[in-house]
This record gives structure tokens, C-alpha cells and sequence, in this order.
């Protein structure tokens, strides 16, 4: 027969050891918890440190974006330019907005401004190049810089291509 003793000492030390292991999980329990809760905290920090960021970056491109082609379609529109002196003067927007500091927008007002002064294709981009990389080296903006090349290029009867020339002097002025 079973020694009772053993038994209720088994039992016992059984207990025990479901107590132990009871308090053990809910020690762990306590443990993963607090993890968790910190892994959503972490969550929420890096969504408002990370993603809002970028939310509202792609908003600013989406808005700067918007502005360029408004201000480039307003320049076709009011200038009279053919698609394909437009599409000339989209390229070559474009390109200097990928080396100088000027916004698409900047560059397309001072590209209305230059056609609006009567210089159409090769000769309005020549202007609006020099005018850009004059100002990208002073402290004027484009349409400035291009309003004194137009002015001075027509009080002395020169052409587009002369609009580098014009800048170096003014620059030299």
C-alpha cells in the first residue's frame, strides 16, 4: 500500500512547485507586458518621428510640384508658346532645377517673365540660364536677375546668347 505521508508530502511539494511556476508566470506575464508596451510606444514614436515627417515632405513635393506645372502652363498659356517650344522649356526647367538651388516654380515665373518680353525658343532659354546661374551666385532671385538681362539685352540691342555676357558684367557692375 501507499505510504500516506509520501503522498500528502508529494502533493505538497507539487503545490509548491505550481506555485512557484503560477508565480513565475505571472512575473513573466508582468514582464512581456511592460515589453509590449514599450515595442508600442516605441511604434508611436517612430510613426510621429518618422512617418508624419515624410507624410508631410511628400505633401510639400506634391504642392511644389503642383506650383511648377501651374506656373508653367500660365507661361505657355500667356506667351502663346507652340507644344513643342513648351516642351523645350519644360526640359530645360527641369535641368536647371537639377543643378541650381532654384525652385521649378522660381524658374518657370522668370520664364514667363523672359517670353513675356518677346524671347521665344533657344534665345528665352539662354536668358533664363544665364539669369539663373547669376542668381544662384548673388543674392538675387531669378526673375530679378532676369528683368535687368532683358532690359539691358534690349537697350543695346543684343541677342539671347549675349545673356552670359550681360551677367558677367552685371555681376562685375
Amino acid at each position: 500500500m501507499y505510504n500516506v505521508l509520501a503522498v500528502f508530502n508529494a502533493v505538497d511539494n507539487v503545490s509548491g512547485v505550481m506555485a512557484r511556476i503560477g508565480g513565475n508566470a505571472e512575473t513573466l506575464d508582468g514582464k512581456l507586458r511592460r515589453i509590449g508596451g514599450q515595442m508600442t510606444n516605441a511604434g508611436t514614436q517612430l510613426t510621429m518621428g518618422l512617418t508624419v515627417p515624410i507624410l508631410g515632405a511628400v505633401g510639400a513635393i506634391t504642392n511644389m510640384a503642383t506650383e511648377f506645372e501651374t506656373s508653367m502652363t500660365i507661361a505657355q498659356t500667356m506667351t502663346g508658346s507652340s507644344a513643342d517650344q513648351f516642351d523645350l522649356y519644360q526640359k530645360k526647367v527641369r535641368e536647371l532645377m537639377d543643378i541650381l538651388p532654384q525652385s521649378g516654380n522660381e524658374l518657370a515665373k522668370s520664364l514667363y517673365f523672359v517670353a513675356s518680353a518677346g524671347y521665344r525658343g533657344q534665345e528665352a532659354i539662354d536668358i533664363l540660364t544665364s539669369s539663373a546661374k547669376a542668381a544662384a551666385n548673388s543674392l538675387a532671385d531669378t526673375e530679378t536677375v532676369a528683368q535687368s538681362v532683358v532690359s539691358v539685352l534690349a537697350a543695346y540691342g543684343l541677342k539671347g546668347k549675349d545673356a552670359g555676357w550681360v551677367t558677367d558684367m552685371l555681376r562685375w557692375a
